[in-house]
C-alpha cells in the first residue's frame, strides 16, 4: 500500500501537536451540520465545532518533533496494513463534564463499536506506538466532538443546559465506514481558530 504524500508534510512545526483520527464521510458531516444548525438555534452558549472538521480521535500524541512524527507514522502504517475496512455506528448525543473550572464541557456524538473491531485496531496501534517509545492511553472512548460549552457558575443550570441539548436523537444509528487512518497536526491560528493539517493517511488493507 503506497503512502500518501502531502506537499507540506515535511514542513510541520519543529514540535507538532499531533493526533491520530478516523475521518468521517461527507454525507455524515452534512448530517452533523444539520444537527449543529438545529441545536445552535436552541442555545447560543455553545462554541460549535465546524462540522467539516469533525472526526473520531483515536489518540493524542502531544507536541512531538519531526522524527517522532515519522516513528508514529511507521506504527500507523503497520496497523493499517493489518486491518480490513469495517463499520461503526453513531450513538446518542452525550457530554463530558469536568469539575475543573478552567475546562469547558464537551458535547459529542458517541460511537458504537458493537463488534469491538475499533477496540482491536486501537490495541494493535497502541502496542506498535509503545514499541516506538510512545505512551498511548490504555482506554479508548470513541466519540465525535461537535461543540464546547463554558462552565456556568451554577452547576445545576450548566448540567440542565447540557441535558436539554443531548435529547436530540436524529443521528443515532448512522453508519461510519472505517477505511482510513489519518495523522494530523493541530494548528492554532489568530483569533482562536483551529486548523488541522493532514500529515499522513493510510488506507486499511
Amino acid at each position: 500500500m503506497p503512502e500518501k504524500v502531502f506537499k507540506n508534510q515535511r514542513n510541520v512545526s519543529k514540535r507538532a501537536r499531533t493526533f491520530i483520527a478516523i475521518p468521517l464521510p461527507a454525507e455524515l458531516k452534512d448530517k452533523i451540520a444539520a444537527l449543529v444548525a438545529r441545536l445552535e438555534s436552541q442555545n447560543r452558549s455553545v462554541t460549535w465545532q465546524d462540522p467539516q472538521k469533525t472526526h473520531i480521535t483515536l489518540m493524542f500524541l502531544g507536541h512531538i518533533a519531526q522524527e517522532r512524527v515519522d516513528a508514529a507514522a511507521k506504527a500507523l502504517k503497520e496497523t493499517a496494513l493489518t486491518f480490513s475496512n469495517f463499520q461503526l455506528k453513531t450513538g446518542n448525543l452525550d457530554y463530558l463534564y469536568t469539575s475543573d473550572e478552567e475546562d469547558n464541557s464537551a458535547l459529542h456524538i458517541s460511537v458504537v463499536d458493537s463488534e469491538k473491531q475499533l477496540w482491536e485496531l486501537y490495541k494493535d496501534l497502541a502496542k506498535r506506538l509503545a514499541a516506538e517509545g510512545f505512551y498511548p492511553p490504555e482506554r479508548l472512548n470513541p466519540h465525535i466532538t461537535i461543540g464546547r460549552i463554558k462552565k456556568h457558575r451554577d452547576r445545576n443550570i450548566h448540567t440542565q443546559t447540557l441535558d436539554t441539548l443531548v435529547q436530540d436523537k436524529s443521528l443515532v444509528g448512522k453508519t461510519i465506514p472505517v477505511e482510513t487512518l489519518n495523522m494530523y497536526e493541530r494548528l492554532q491560528q489568530r483569533g482562536g481558530l483551529v486548523r488541522y493539517r493532514l500529515l499522513r493517511s493510510y488506507s486499511l488493507r
